[in-house]
């Protein structure tokens, strides 16, 4: 009988990452404009701590069993990223920018799967290079009005094509990120990560394959990049007229 029971044991499938207590902060912090609540999670960090100790205990690259297939790694990285920006802001709180704050993104103070990382290595070092995945910059949230709208949900392996297929499609649709009224002005990200959307055939096709203009021919600008933190009504307190006009509309999660 023990030796069933060992063998069942080694036969059985490792569990997968868990990610519900990042899920449950996301779904009580993150308003309907994907604005953060910082104050409030820094009065109840109960579940947040417990995800940061599960994401210091372990990652892709210290339990690669836990990970076989390449979306639970794009997903753990991407929840890690998002995780992390908040524990950044939350350690400097009250700010009003994270621009504020010296090497916010270079500086290697988190823990992942039993190393030190900063959030660049996260997003540069390994989820742009080892994974050719443009829509992940619509998933990634560095805590500014800029950026995407912060995903009121963790991001799962099983859900991951649909997750990030969602996301790319709710910022192409986004005036503030896509203009194409009397010249073209796109999000800086655009401008900032254009290698990455060779793999889509470049930055027009990736924006006319998820649901935006045709913009071909037409001389591409780019629009000024919000800095203020992402909190509660940052957005309607931007001094961009196209966030400002953000602020005032509903959109699906």
């Amino acid at each position: 009988m023990k030796t069933l029971t060992i063998l069942l044991a080694m036969a059985a499938p490792a569990a997968a990452f868990d990610h519900s207590d990042w899920e449950a902060v996301l779904r009580l912090r993150v308003n309907d404009l994907g604005e953060f609540d910082y104050r409030g999670l820094a009065d109840d960090r109960e579940r947040f701590d417990s995800y940061l100790a599960r994401l210091a205990k372990t990652s892709p690259a210290s339990d690669p069993d836990l990970f076989p297939l390449k979306a639970e790694q794009i997903a753990y990285w991407v929840n890690a990223y998002n995780a992390l920006t908040v524990e950044g802001v939350l350690r400097a709180y009250p700010l009003r920018s994270v621009r504020k704050l010296d090497s916010f993104f270079k500086q290697r103070v988190f823990s992942v799967g039993g190393a030190v990382v900063s959030l660049d290595d996260i997003e540069h070092e390994t989820l742009r290079k080892q994974f050719a995945e443009p829509r992940i910059h619509f998933a990634l949230v560095c805590a500014s009005v800029s950026c995407p709208r912060l995903a009121p949900f963790a991001f799962t392996g099983p859900k991951l094509e649909e997750q990030l297929d969602a996301r790319a499609r709710l910022f192409v649709s986004e005036r503030r990120n896509v203009l194409a009224d009397g010249g073209v002005r796109l999000s800086k990200i655009f401008d900032w990560f254009q290698e990455d959307f060779a793999v889509s055939g470049g930055v027009v096709a990736f924006i006319q394959g998820h649901g935006g203009p045709d913009l071909t021919g037409k001389k591409l600008r780019y629009r000024a990049y919000d800095w203020s933190l992402n909190r509660p009504g940052s957005r309607a307190l931007s001094s961009d007229d196209e966030e400002r006009r953000a602020s005032q509309e509903t959109r699906a999660p």
